[in-house]
């Protein structure tokens, strides 16, 4: 290490009397990663961090940041594998980080945490984290693509102090895949605000807005319409349900790239009449509230915020097995698994708790109990404000 950069480390060094200032540097606030940056930038200790978030804009979240005060610096950077923009990026992230000397740098994301890992390292970083939503490389690529994710994956560890997985399935995956090592790894499960789904929402209200029956069965999810998602599979499922129930109502929260071929898809599917799709919304607890069965058909996931938030308002799920989902839904307790891209088994699980509303309703409420015994937001703050202290005692 040359003299300039012991310096720079040095000048790092937080006196005891501040707060210890993060950065974290995401893609995107889409999804569950925008949920758990905005409640890390609201709730954790400020007189023990101060936190900054930067983030690629464009999605309904971005304005709660604004809306709360946080510190936010919006940057040249989307989910896109896009060398322009992820080099400005890179820049922009560089220059803030040597002009505000954080402590940590935590990333999230692909994006963001290549170019925030770089940068944080280069710039002197003491910390850098990279918390582990999923991983670029993953089931369903072409090898040639799976092998190029893997290799940047794996050259990125040099620069990465520590790792936050949000589950223990993705822990498991990155030490199997020889991406990172045991002892360099956390595993610190999302968790969310509880109060804001206790509130009684106004179903019948709702429900009206929303152009629904009061009699008619709702199913329905909250998601982005990309290929990890496979709303395509979601789809047939329901037109298995129909078969049996016609009048089924299913509502879908959420946008996308594959807007217009899930639109084709229901048209297709002779769907229109069941489904209404519902775009982004800023309501998703009430959205969850009106439903009857919350359904989730996703090919890869780590901890997915939205079904925390299904459980949080007493739905029973029917999910995907896929990545940390078992680690939230208890089959046959909080709801049911199923196996991934496999619709007919989606929709006899749909059917079947529909014919058997007691238990579906009890499902709810023990997945409500689930969420507040477990994945309660202020259990996951205590966790990231331990992991950030210890790591800075262990590196600075």
């Amino acid at each position: 290490m040359s003299s300039k950069e012991s310096e720079d480390k040095l000048s790092f060094r937080k006196t005891i009397d501040k707060p210890v200032r993060i950065l974290h540097v995401t893609a995107t606030t889409t999804g569950g990663i925008g949920l758990l940056l905005l409640y890390l930038a609201k709730h954790l200790d400020k007189k023990k961090f101060d936190v900054t978030v930067a983030f690629g804009p464009g999605y309904m979240l971005d304005e709660e940041f604004f809306k709360e005060g946080i510190s936010v610096y919006t940057i040249s950077i989307s989910r896109k594998i896009a060398p322009f923009s992820i080099v400005k990026g890179f820049l922009q992230i560089y220059r803030l980080i040597k002009e505000k000397r954080f402590d940590i740098v935590h990333s999230h994301t692909s994006v963001g945490g290549l170019i925030g890992r770089i940068a944080g390292k280069l710039a002197g970083v003491p910390v850098v984290i990279w918390s582990i939503h999923g991983f670029a490389s993953h089931e369903g690529q072409n090898r040639f693509k799976k092998y190029f994710f893997l290799l940047i994956e794996k050259l990125l560890d040099k620069f990465t102090d520590h790792y936050v997985a949000v589950s223990e399935a993705l822990k498991k995956e990155g030490i199997q895949n020889r991406i990172l090592t045991s002892n360099k790894i956390t595993v610190i499960h999302n968790g969310i605000e509880l109060r804001n789904y206790n509130k009684n929402f106004n179903v019948i209200q709702k429900k009206k807005e929303l152009g629904i029956e009061m009699s008619r069965t709702i199913i329905g999810t909250v998601t982005r319409f990309e290929p990890q998602k496979a709303i395509h599979d979601f789809l047939v499922s329901v037109s298995y349900v129909k078969k049996t129930y016609p009048d089924i109502k299913v509502v879908i929260a959420g946008d996308g790239p594959l807007r217009r071929e899930i639109e084709k898809l229901i048209n297709d599917l002779k769907l229109n009449d069941n489904i209404t799709l519902l775009g982004w919304r800023n309501d998703v607890p009430e959205i969850l509230a009106v439903l009857d069965i919350f359904c989730q058909s996703s090919l890869w996931e780590g901890c997915p915020m939205v079904l925390l938030e299904a459980m949080a308002v007493g739905k029973p799920i029917i999910a995907t097995d896929v990545g940390g989902v078992k680690e939230i839904v208890e089959d046959d307790n909080t709801g049911i698994l199923v196996p991934p891209a496999d619709p007919k088994a989606m929709g006899d699980a749909i059917v079947k708790l529909i014919n058997n509303k007691e238990k579906a309703i009890k499902m709810g409420m023990n997945g409500r109990k689930r969420a507040e015994s477990f994945f309660n937001m202020d259990f996951m703050l205590t966790k990231y404000e331990r992991l950030y202290q210890d790591l800075l005692k262990r590196f600075n």
